[in-house]
């Protein structure tokens, strides 16, 4: 099962090659708007060049909802700042913690082992040295989710058995 997780999630983290990344990152730190790239929008949900109107406004930051709500969102499409798109194991360790809520593993994974064969943030380390970006490193700090439930990485297993509904196994 775990071969099946890890091959799920290393496919995700790889579906950029690195060039793309790279190309991403130089724009945002560049300045360069994303609807100024001549392939900015292949990337988006296959919408063609004509179409751009219907999602620059989104990737922008413009929200209209459509019934007189507007919204300017400061945090738009953020690849590299807040340290977003650093690989965080705790957030794999989340992740698993789903796994074992919902009875799709039996026992307790080894929550830091599997984290630290997927993530990888010494390889992310590595060619953000090579580019000269500085990043805010590993975070191991707990952190308060959408549901409101505070996730401790250093706990998982705690954190997992403690919702009422639950489907644990072994």
């Amino acid at each position: 099962m775990w071969h099946k997780v890890r091959f799920a999630v290393l496919t995700w983290l790889d579906s950029w090659s690195p060039l793309q990344r790279f190309e991403r990152w130089r724009d945002q730190r560049l300045g360069r708007r994303v609807d100024e790239r001549p392939d900015s929008f292949h990337w988006v949900g296959g919408i063609p060049q004509r179409r751009k109107d219907l999602i620059l406004g989104r990737l922008q930051g413009h929200y209209d909802y459509g019934d007189g709500r507007k919204k300017e969102d400061p945090n738009y499409m953020i690849f590299s700042s807040r340290n977003c798109n650093f690989p965080q194991p705790k957030y794999l360790t989340w992740w698993l913690t789903q796994f074992r809520r919902w009875g799709m593993v039996t026992g307790a994974p080894d929550y830091a082992g599997v984290a630290k064969q997927v993530m990888r943030p010494d390889i992310y380390e590595e060619a953000m040295k090579e580019i000269g970006f500085k990043h805010g490193g590993s975070s191991v700090e707990p952190e308060t989710l959408f549901d409101g439930v505070k996730f401790d990485p250093a706990n998982p297993e705690e954190y997992a058995a403690a919702f009422a509904v639950k489907n644990l196994k072994g």
